[in-house]
């Protein structure tokens, strides 16, 4: 992947619609959970499904823990039902009435993402969510083979319909 080619996402409209009605259902509080997907290319990602957070999901108005048992057997099913075609990307959670920003936490797991080898994702995307009953969107992508310190670029999201 060369470090200066700009990531493009390509997300699922229906995907959207999904993670913005789970942010509408626990807003005031952080929510979040996985995408799934393929990459084409080195320098574009698509986005097909997402999973919630699940029902043991922890969640405050400056926290958000995932229901990771309910998140892996979700992941297996999507994996299973293509074959192996889609497969994790990343996560994506909210900031209610916070900054469409990623916070140290947010860089902190990307990097742990990346560097985790059960998760296979070399340059895993972070989707974030962010508002106050309108939500904005941005992502951001890990990049391996950056040579500067900051590793993490931010991404063009293109919205699709299948």
């Amino acid at each position: 992947m060369r470090a200066s080619a700009l990531i493009r996402i390509w997300i699922e409209r229906a995907a959207v619609s999904g993670m913005v009605r789970d942010a509408d259902l626990h807003f005031p509080n952080e929510t979040g959970g996985v995408l799934m997907g393929y990459w084409p290319s080195d320098v574009e990602a698509v986005i097909t499904d997402f999973i919630a957070g699940g029902p043991r999901a922890k969640r405050t108005p400056s926290r958000f823990h995932p229901d990771y048992d309910y998140q892996d057997l979700i992941i297996e099913e999507i994996y299973n039902a293509s074959e192996g075609s889609r497969t994790y990307l990343g996560d994506w959670h909210t900031h209610p009435r916070g900054r469409l920003a990623l916070s140290p936490t947010d860089k902190g797991t990307l990097r742990r993402i990346a560097k985790e080898p059960t998760a296979r994702a070399g340059s895993p995307i972070m989707l974030l969510f962010a508002g106050n009953g309108k939500w904005d969107a941005a992502a951001w992508c890990w990049r391996p083979n950056r040579r500067f310190l900051n590793r993490i670029q931010g991404c063009t999201l293109i919205l699709y319909d299948s």
